[in-house]
């Protein structure tokens, strides 16, 4: 099977959604080629289209190619579409480009797909163990709690809130904006490492009440660099880890300040979890296992 994987192929991983990395993972394991993202290509694609047995679609192939050309392609064609959330605002893009797929790949199962007629699968997110891994505790980044994440939402804010006045100067937010998109993306990731070697309860939220089968990548990375996880309880996320044996799930928020304490004063209790937690992460939620799913996914179709 040989594939043409279609992106932008630029520095795109301080948001975790590196193509590049994607790339690499194939070139590893298949025979697979890379086409630059430009406007008005379509009729390259199109030519190059008979020379391959997959055209793998990006998330920003939605937002530059009319999907009607889809339609002349002399192979199949897939999407594979990095940390969607269904209600963003993207769908008028996202739905006709999906519809002209063969296979279409998201890292959620928010809703019924069929109906839109989309051949879906769930392609979850995952570590890059080159990048994801355990450091020393640096002081700078020491806390007893910490948030990382972009404070924009009112939830957000009442759970901030919360935890200053549980834990005052002992919490910290580690604003995602702040540190992160200001900065090359080799520091960024060497800021989230120390910050998971620092803090020893780190806490993961849920967008809005409701909200299921999506969660942020950051559960991932959090336990891949070895950090505690407590993580508010989403729908689905109980088949991907095991309440208190990788992180510890908390169904109700008033609750939250509770389980923190808990575990803040059983450190060997914390430790074992975070490293099953880190472990698991390890040997089963790289992109490397992500990509040999898609392979073989695409070869069933």
């Amino acid at each position: 099977m040989k594939i043409l994987y279609v992106g932008k192929f630029e520095d795109q991983d301080i948001r975790e959604r590196n193509e590049e990395l994607t790339f690499f993972v194939l070139s590893k394991i298949i025979e697979v080629d890379k086409f630059h993202i430009r406007l008005k290509s379509e009729n390259e694609i199109v030519k190059l289209s008979q020379h391959y047995d997959w055209i793998l679609f990006s998330t920003p192939c939605i937002y530059v190619y009319d999907p009607s050309f889809l339609d002349k392609l002399k192979c199949k064609s897939a999407l594979w579409v990095y940390d969607w959330m269904w209600g963003g605002g993207r769908e008028s893009k996202f739905i006709p480009f999906a519809k002209k797929c063969d296979v279409v790949f998201t890292t959620d199962n928010m809703v019924d797909w069929g109906f839109y007629g989309i051949n879906h699968h769930c392609l979850r997110q995952g570590i890059d163990p080159r990048v994801h891994y355990k450091v020393e505790p640096d002081p700078f980044y020491e806390s007893y709690v910490a948030f990382t994440g972009h404070i924009y939402s009112r939830k957000r804010r009442v759970l901030a809130r919360m935890l200053y006045r549980e834990f005052g100067d002992k919490f910290r937010i580690w604003d995602t904006l702040k540190y992160r998109n200001d900065l090359p993306a080799w520091k960024s990731r060497e800021i989230f490492r120390k910050i998971c070697a620092s803090t020893k309860v780190l806490v993961g939220d849920k967008l809005f009440d409701g909200v299921k089968e999506y969660w942020s990548n950051r559960v991932y990375i959090t336990l891949g660099c070895g950090g505690f996880l407590i993580q508010e309880y989403i729908k689905g996320i109980e088949k991907e880890f095991e309440n208190k044996k990788h992180f510890v799930l908390v169904s109700d928020p008033t609750q939250l300040a509770d389980y923190i304490h808990y575990y803040i004063e059983h450190p060997i209790k914390r430790e074992t979890i975070a490293n099953q937690g880190y472990i698991e992460v390890v040997k089963n939620h790289t992109y490397e296992v992500r990509v040999r799913e898609l392979i073989k996914i695409l070869k069933e179709n």
